[in-house]
C-alpha cells in the first residue's frame, strides 16, 4: 500500500486534554499514526476515533503514552470516513500527533 508522503498534523505540542483536527479520508485504505512527546513523567493515553456514516465518532485505539519522543507508528487499517486525535488522562508532557493516508 502506497501512503501519502506528507503526514497531517492533527495535534502540534499540545499541553492539555482535547480532540485535535479531523483528517478527512474519504474511504482511505488505511493511516499511519505518529506520536511525539516531550517533558513526559506520567503522560496522557492519545485516543484516536473513527468518524462513522451518521457522523458519531467512536475510539478504534488508545496509546499509552508514558516517555519522552518518537513513539511507535500506529497502522490502523482503514477504510475510514474521518479520523481525529484526543489527549485524554493528561497529568504532564506535551504531545503532537500527526497522521499520513493510503
Amino acid at each position: 500500500m502506497k501512503f501519502d508522503s506528507t503526514p497531517n498534523a492533527l495535534l502540534d505540542a499540545v499541553t492539555a486534554d482535547g480532540s485535535g483536527s479531523v483528517m478527512t479520508l474519504n474511504g482511505k485504505g488505511a493511516v499511519k499514526i505518529f506520536i511525539k512527546s516531550a517533558s513526559v513523567t506520567t503522560g496522557a493515553n492519545v485516543v484516536i476515533y473513527e468518524q462513522s456514516p451518521e457522523g458519531d465518532w467512536h475510539a478504534i485505539h488508545t496509546e499509552a503514552v508514558s516517555t519522552d519522543g518518537n513513539q511507535d507508528v500506529i497502522y490502523l487499517p482503514g477504510p475510514f470516513l474521518a479520523i481525529r486525535p484526543d489527549i485524554e488522562s493528561r497529568t504532564d508532557g506535551t504531545y503532537t500527533v500527526s497522521a499520513i493516508a493510503g
